[in-house]
């Protein structure tokens, strides 16, 4: 299920079961741009917020 939920940020989404599909049937409408939106927070996260808060708080005699 985790997996599942991650495939969206690769372009598909696919579940493995019969059973699961009709368990979140309205699961694949959103899972592809839930996936992509948190494959961006976790980048921003990790790389892009320390280098936006270095810049931030970087004085004149840095530069």
């Amino acid at each position: 299920m985790f997996l599942e939920f991650f495939n969206g940020v690769w372009g598909h989404y696919t579940f493995e079961s019969d059973k699961v599909n009709v368990l979140i049937d309205g699961l694949p409408s959103f899972a592809y741009p839930l996936g992509q939106l948190t494959f961006l927070v976790l980048v921003y996260k990790l790389l892009v917020h320390q280098y936006v808060k270095k810049f931030l708080i970087m004085s004149p005699q840095d530069i």
